[in-house]
């Protein structure tokens, strides 16, 4: 059996997003995962699911497994853990582009044997410095997000139309543009927010486990993606989007290069005008025809999927 590591950079049950579910899926197409959780406490090793190990200490790991076949890095300041794991592959998965990570950026590359992109803006820039570059976007579980899922009772005693916003809250939201809607509109955040108050005017419910998420996806009107234009929204291609749309549910977002990629199915805007014409118009239009052609949109666009060609860029790399 193979194995692969995914060093410390994101705890297990934190955001719930690209790294578990694509450690997930190496896991069930029998993989050994070894994932090592960012908080460090004194623990012993905890079987996750079949063929899946969480580490809560780096230093048991390194003691106990001596190689692996792949060491899957997603963020460039840890390429200083390639000179600390004896790996037949290195994999830079290049999820963002944060200012604060541009200096490890050219080292990560240096060490890095395959570089997978999440958005084509990424791939274009990466392969300038790499010859192994390979677009890898991010998807969603869709079958997570079907079903008959009950009206949280949070969301029960709001007026509706209820807009949310779903997913982490950082820098790169635009709050003018969240302020101008919770005006109109009843709106939502849920999701964790970094260096970022966006609670004026709006319902904050504060951060959900992953669990509870399709509650929220499937009971509310419309999903929002309301990116400003630095260079991590630039680059961004949003879970939300593709999570949103496995709910069937409409998406008024940025005009972003990865949104618009999809324009015929989301409503894009730049000024907040705009995301107010588009909110009505996605909900005017709204029926289960187009609710029912999101979902499709979303059932290609799977980590599964996503799991299949990475097995099939692996398979040129690994003996």
């Amino acid at each position: 059996m193979r194995n692969i590591l995914y060093p410390p950079t994101i705890d297990w049950n934190f955001l719930f997003q690209r790294p578990q579910q694509l450690m997930s899926q190496f896991a069930l197409n029998n993989w050994k995962v070894h994932y090592i959780n960012k908080t460090e406490r004194y623990k012993d090793v905890e079987k996750v699911r079949e063929n899946l190990y969480l580490y809560h200490d780096f230093s048991i790991f390194l003691k106990r497994v001596k190689k692996v076949d792949i060491l899957y890095i997603s963020s460039p300041r840890q390429h200083y853990i390639c000179d600390k794991v004896k790996a037949d592959i290195v994999i830079y998965d290049c999820v963002d582009k944060f200012v604060e990570w541009n200096k490890y950026e050219k080292e990560m590359l240096n060490k890095a044997d395959i570089v997978f992109t999440t958005s084509q803006y990424l791939y274009d820039e990466k392969r300038k410095f790499h010859d192994h570059v390979f677009l890898i976007k991010n998807a969603c579980d869709f079958d997570f997000f079907q079903g008959n899922f009950k009206e949280p009772v949070d969301l029960s005693r709001l007026k509706r139309p209820i807009i949310a916003l779903i997913g982490a809250l950082g820098n790169w939201i635009d709050r003018d543009i969240l302020n101008y809607l919770a005006k109109k509109y009843t709106t939502i955040l849920i999701g964790k927010e970094f260096g970022n108050n966006l609670a004026d005017g709006m319902i904050t419910l504060g951060s959900k486990s992953y669990n509870e998420l399709p509650f929220y996806y499937n009971n509310i009107d419309l999903g929002l993606i309301p990116f400003d234009k630095s260079e991590t929204s630039l680059a961004a291609n949003p879970i939300k989007m593709y999570e949103y749309l496995a709910a069937g549910k409409a998406v008024v977002g940025s005009k972003l290069p990865e949104l618009e990629a999809m324009n015929d199915i989301l409503y894009l805007a730049n000024k907040a005008q705009e995301f107010v014409n588009q909110i009505e118009k996605a909900l005017k239009e709204d029926c289960l025809y187009l609710r029912e052609k999101r979902k499709k949109i979303a059932s290609k666009n799977t980590w599964e999927k996503r799991f299949e060609k990475i097995e099939s860029i692996l398979k040129d790399y690994l003996a």
